[in-house]
């Protein structure tokens, strides 16, 4: 016979502060949160001096100006979207490892082999700033990767009794 709960229980939440591997591990994404935000800076005020944008007033230009307000609508939403989403995915692991989320730390290590893949395909045609900040995020993710797993935090991700 199963029970079922109207209210389940809370989720465990680990016993005392978290050890200095875990506070290390968050620091580090805090800093890959700083990392992703001035590389994306860097790689829109790139892209903007780079006369991606066609310049409609230009002599002998036969670029409507309705194209060039759509491709600079999409350049910044996809611009916006690159830069924000990876800032989120940074802080919001951090605050859930030092919060001992077990499933946080798992989460954490699958987004850094995601970004491990996305940086190894990325690395052939990238600016070198742009080249320089995604080895920069990759070695934060590694870093805080390498803490998430050590023995302390094992303990301390340890998931709580179970009824």
């Amino acid at each position: 016979m199963t029970v079922y709960q109207a209210f389940p229980t809370p989720a465990p939440v680990p016993a005392g502060p978290a050890p200095a591997s875990v506070r290390r591990a968050v620091y580090l994404m805090y800093a890959g949160a700083v990392i992703s935000l001035i590389s994306g800076v860097v790689g829109v005020i790139t892209v903007a001096n780079a006369g991606f944008f066609p310049d409609r007033n230009a002599p002998g230009s036969h670029v409507p100006g309705a194209v060039v307000g759509a491709v600079s609508v999409v350049v910044v939403v996809v611009a916006v979207f690159s830069i924000v989403v990876p800032i989120v995915l940074w802080l919001w692991m951090a605050w859930k490892c030092k919060a001992g989320r077990p499933w946080a730390r798992v989460v954490s290590t699958v987004l850094f082999g995601l970004a491990t893949f996305a940086t190894l395909t990325s690395l052939v045609g990238t600016s070198a700033w742009g080249m320089a900040g995604m080895i920069a995020s990759w070695l934060a993710g590694l870093g805080a990767t390498i803490l998430l797993w050590q023995r302390p935090s094992s303990w301390y991700f340890r998931p709580g009794p179970r009824y």
